[in-house]
């Protein structure tokens, strides 16, 4: 994202600088929804407004090109994606966002664009060309924030598998990170896990043991507040437990959140195993 306290040395479009006058403006009207039926992919719809003729030429004479900045610090994803209309729709991979997404549109110069005399400028400018590379930022608008909740159906959904070979290979360690559980297995335990996932019969074990500590340390984490506000799926898990009239707030030790733990994962584990049934 641009930094809006910065000295360009040459003119540039935004609602935070007066380096153009007579009305000339850039702004764009975004919003993204979720679709649950192509695995919560995200649709980002926009819609630019450029009201400058002079970046409207050096548009058309495809000497700058207008792009849409997206950042989530969620999952640390940021990617300038260069538009080829002023309205349409972009398609972001399911995963690759979650939480909080900033969108800001900008127009950037390419190749071509190295020297520039602008118009429409304050006065402080004067007439003179600007050397402006490749690259260099022409305008920006305002920054839009969404905040993206995805429907996980599975309680599964919820954890990523990971493999590192510096844990002790029979062991694993569990993390609530912000958009997800995180399962770091050792290798010999992480071939135990892929072997009781493979099997229909064997499944509802990992739900008695990995699953169920991985969501120990979840519910653990959401006893904070403070750590559960940062937490992307917390919220989703809250309905579950609410829906089981689990209250871990009222919980005051270990083997209560293990017995919390057990009760939120029984349909999926012991009473599978206990009926004879396969998921």
């Amino acid at each position: 994202m641009p930094n809006k306290q910065r000295a360009y040395g040459y003119p540039v479009l935004s609602p935070f600088s007066n380096d153009y006058v007579d009305g000339n403006s850039f702004d764009c009207e975004v919003s993204a929804v979720t679709n649950e039926n192509t695995n919560n992919q995200v649709h980002i719809e926009f819609k630019i407004s450029l009201k400058c003729e002079f970046l409207e030429d050096i548009l058309l004479g495809k000497q700058a090109s207008i792009f849409l900045d997206l950042y989530c610090a969620q999952t640390m994803f940021r990617e300038s994606i260069r538009l080829n209309s002023l309205e349409g729709v972009i398609d972001l991979p399911p995963g690759r966002v979650f939480g909080s997404l900033r969108i800001e549109p900008i127009i950037v110069a390419n190749a071509g664009a190295s020297s520039l005399r602008f118009d429409g400028v304050h006065d402080e400018f004067g007439s003179k060309a600007f050397n402006v590379g490749p690259g260099s930022l022409l305008a920006y608008g305002q920054t839009t924030q969404i905040n993206l909740r995805f429907k996980r159906t599975a309680l599964s959904g919820f954890i990523v598998v990971k493999t590192r070979e510096d844990l002790d290979p029979n062991a694993y360690r569990i993390e609530a990170s912000a958009n997800s559980i995180v399962l770091q297995m050792g290798k010999n335990a992480r071939m135990v896990r892929e072997t009781l996932n493979s099997s229909g019969e064997q499944r509802p074990i990992l739900s008695m043991s990995m699953y169920k500590d991985c969501f120990l340390v979840a519910l653990e984490s959401m006893r904070n507040p403070e750590i559960s506000e940062e937490l992307s799926w917390a919220q989703i898990l809250q309905e579950k437990l609410e829906q089981l009239e689990i209250y871990i707030n009222d919980y005051d030790n270990l083997d209560e959140l293990n017995y919390a733990a057990l009760r939120l994962l029984s349909s999926f584990g012991i009473s599978k195993l206990a009926s004879g049934s396969q998921l």
